[in-house]
């Protein structure tokens, strides 16, 4: 008989007391939520960089060992230079002799014109005196090239880091003969440091560009800020994922080169669970209670079965329970428990 009773009053209890469809809310912002994807992702350095011998010389002295940090200009490798440094000499007193040539045929170049004022000497030797003066100036120049080339040999003597980084190996022993060419150091540039991530296809640069969201590289339980560092995307042919570079946006310090983690893409617009979304006609959203009445607020681009964005005051009573029946204008009548005092 209880059962029956139940049976018999359940309309008249869904459909209120004549002025309205008893209905329960719930604040919009106590429902709604900011979805979040994970994709895997790792820290690469731009410059992974094989520095070589540019002359032929035996290693002196290795000043840095695997694991060691090193600033821009620091020494890396002193090489045996006493033979460049000799060559160097040479060439500088070679150049000093030539000056001293040039000086004289100068003198000789003025003493034959003064001549030639006076009639005293052929037009044929202040010529010769013009072509002496101007090979031994084209000489001279050769060899002032010729310096220049060596006092940059000199200089490669010694190997400084190119940029601030980590030593990661040494390529060579000391006492052993460097040739241009023989790797002798590998450095990693620390203060240069990409994230490169691997997504699913449809998740494209466009998407990334076009919807709001934050950026995060999750490393060891620590969030790092990103962006989208350039126009960039390749399918790795591998996996058919899509790879992403990004740039780290936030003050240091940085996770070390090849971390490994994860790449966060919080949307920052409000999501409404699938679960709240009602069809009337041709449009799916949600009915909002008004003053007494239900009012229906379509969605635009909402799925059926997906989270829809949403862009409401967060303050909106959001109808619940009895929403199923309702038309856009019904009177509604609100059931919500009251907070307690």
């Amino acid at each position: 008989m209880r059962y029956l009773l139940l049976i018999l009053f359940a309309p008249l209890v869904l459909a209120g007391d004549g002025n309205g469809v008893h209905v329960t809310t719930l604040p919009l912002a106590s429902v709604w939520f900011l979805p979040e994807q994970s994709d895997p992702a790792e820290v690469v350095a731009l410059n992974r960089s094989r520095l070589a011998a540019e002359i032929s010389a035996r290693i002196e002295r290795i000043a840095v060992r695997a694991g060691d940090r090193v600033a821009a200009g620091d020494l890396l490798v002193e090489l045996d230079c006493r033979d460049h440094r000799s060559r160097l000499a040479q060439q500088q007193a070679e150049l000093e002799r030539l000056q001293t040539q040039i000086a004289r045929a100068e003198q000789r170049l003025r003493r034959a014109r003064n001549l030639s004022s006076q009639q005293n000497i052929a037009e044929e030797e202040i010529e010769a005196r013009n072509t002496e003066l101007d090979s031994l100036s084209a000489q001279a120049r050769a060899q002032q090239a010729a310096i220049e080339q060596q006092r940059r040999n000199v200089q490669r003597c010694q190997l400084k880091a190119p940029f601030a980084g980590q030593v990661t190996a040494r390529l060579a022993s000391e006492a052993e003969l460097a040739s241009p060419g023989t790797p002798l150091i590998e450095l990693l540039q620390l203060d240069q440091l990409e994230l490169e991530a691997q997504v699913l296809p449809q998740v494209g640069e466009d998407q990334l560009l076009d919807r709001p969201m934050e950026l995060h590289f999750s490393h060891q339980q620590r969030d790092y800020p990103v962006a989208l560092a350039r126009r960039f995307v390749s399918i790795d042919p591998r996996t058919g994922l899509t790879r992403l570079r990004l740039s780290f946006s936030g003050k240091p310090p940085l996770p070390p080169p090849g971390a490994s983690g994860r790449l966060l893409r919080r949307l920052t617009q409000p999501h409404l669970p699938a679960d709240y979304l009602q069809r009337r006609g041709e449009q799916l959203g949600v009915f909002i209670y008004q003053q007494g009445k239900a009012h229906f607020e379509p969605l635009p681009g909402a799925l059926e079965g997906r989270p829809a964005a949403i862009d409401l005051p967060g303050d909106s009573l959001l109808i619940d329970q009895g929403r199923q029946g309702l038309t856009d204008g019904d009177a509604v009548l609100d059931s919500s428990p009251k907070p307690a005092e």
